[in-house]
């Protein structure tokens, strides 16, 4: 049987984050060398300072770690509703 830890973060903003991505990738790793698959939902957008100039698909996999925000948007908007 497969072992699946799904990892749910608002505010982590992997993979482009910093510190709470890097705790996000540690973890995941530890996890698949003990066996498990490991997935994480963003529920909101990352703040990437740089999203003007570059696009970010909302799913994809990531060193072994499949990503995926739900909200089909990996940036945070800077329209209020949007971020909702």
């Amino acid at each position: 049987m497969d072992k699946n830890l799904i990892i749910l973060s608002d505010s982590a903003g992997f993979p482009w984050g910093m510190a709470a991505s890097n705790r996000v990738r540690c973890l995941s790793k530890a996890a698949m060398i003990e066996g498990w698959n490991c997935t994480y939902l963003g529920l909101r957008g990352a703040n990437i300072q740089t999203k003007r100039h570059s696009r970010y698909k909302y799913h994809g996999w990531i060193e072994g770690i499949h990503y995926c925000y739900p909200g089909l948007f990996a940036q945070r908007s800077n329209n209020w509703l949007l971020r909702r």
